[in-house]
């Protein structure tokens, strides 16, 4: 199969004075929305963006992925950051393999969407600071990859009953987080 790419959002550490709502990853998709991910990310105190490559993205056209991209992406975010007031930028990360960002991940409280998930709202345990919120790519993930996560001890959380789309689920989680954690 091909390989695509999924912005990850991590939550790590305090940062500013209402310290860091966390970071969220989700799946490489079309630029457009990649780039409103990516702005309501820093409005919502996220801490990191990193792209991590998923089996099914490489299916999307235009998807946003690439150095000429990656620069986009931080242009809009200094933009909103600005407009917004928001305290700091996200770190952003060079693109990892799932394996590669579940290593780094290992000290975070990793919550992977999943629309049969438990309730996001009603999640036990979670610590704004260290949180990190994964995305699957449109068209769901590979079930190697769902087994990864699972075998690092990620939870699964839904938003709801829909199917939402990466960019939608990214802002809603990110959202419902920093409301619960802070």
């Amino acid at each position: 199969p091909g390989r695509g790419r999924s912005p990850v959002l991590w939550w790590g550490g305090a940062r500013g004075p209402g310290g860091a709502v966390g970071g969220v990853g989700a799946a490489f998709g079309p630029r457009d929305r990649m780039l409103l991910l990516a702005e309501k990310a820093v409005e919502l105190g996220a801490s990191v963006w990193r792209p991590i490559v998923y089996q099914r993205s490489r299916s999307v056209s235009p998807r946003g992925e690439g150095d000429a991209f990656g620069e986009k992406i931080r242009l809009r975010m200094i933009g909103a950051l600005e407009q917004s007031g928001a305290a700091w930028m996200p770190d952003c990360v060079p693109d990892a393999s799932l394996g590669e960002a579940l290593r780094v991940a290992t000290a975070l409280d990793g919550v992977l969407l999943d629309v049969g998930g438990t309730p996001l709202a009603t999640l036990a345990g979670l610590s704004g600071a260290r949180v990190a919120i994964a995305l699957g790519p449109e068209g769901g993930l590979a079930k190697d990859e769902r087994a990864a996560f699972d075998a690092a001890g990620w939870r699964t959380a839904s938003l709801g009953t829909n199917v939402l789309r990466f960019e939608t689920a990214g802002i809603a989680a990110l959202a419902m987080v920093r409301a619960l954690t802070t």
